[in-house]
């Protein structure tokens, strides 16, 4: 399976805060916060790249992402339902605790990230890696699955219901206690 890498072309480094609260945000290099209770709603975010911005506090709604990297960010208990990843990647972040449910996702990996307790129910997924993480006692309940793959990753205790996995190898993944 061959994932699509984001296509990033990055105009300027710049600290996120409120005034870039437009749409589409679009070619930007987020390196800190300046206000840590941002709210994103019905909003595009495209070919943009967030190094080591703990997002808590911060709200997600309506929000489509486009070719975006999030490189060792803190996404816990971040609510991304209903929302569109394509070409995404999720890089060193911990998600611990967040929602992805009835989430759309294209072309998206999560590499080294912690991410124990997160939800992936009801979800569409085409073309997804997830590779040497933690996705301990996470929930894959009634997904759409086309083209995933687990390389090295932690699925101890995660629930696998209602979904095809009859092609996918988890032989390197730890499945200890998951209902698969």
């Amino acid at each position: 399976m061959k994932i699509k890498k984001p296509i990033i072309s990055i105009l300027e480094s710049t600290v996120l805060n409120k005034s870039l609260l437009v749409t589409p945000m679009q070619n930007f290099n987020f390196e800190s916060i300046y206000d840590d209770t941002l709210s994103f709603q019905d909003i595009t975010i495209d070919s943009c790249k967030f190094n080591k911005i703990n997002f808590i506090n911060t709200s997600f709604k309506r929000c489509f992402f486009i070719d975006v990297i999030f490189d060792g960010c803190d996404l816990s208990n971040i609510d991304f339902s209903k929302m569109l990843f394509q070409r995404v990647n999720f890089r060193d972040c911990k998600l611990v605790g967040t929602s992805f449910i009835e989430a759309s996702f294209k072309d998206v990996e999560f590499i080294n990230c912690s991410s124990k307790y997160t939800n992936f129910s009801g979800s569409k997924i085409d073309k997804a890696l997830f590779s040497a993480s933690t996705f301990i006692e996470s929930y894959f309940i009634d997904p759409n699955i086309k083209n995933i793959a687990f390389s090295k990753t932690n699925l101890q205790l995660s629930a696998f219901q209602n979904c095809k996995l009859d092609k996918v190898d988890v032989a390197d993944s730890n499945i200890d206690g998951s209902s698969i």
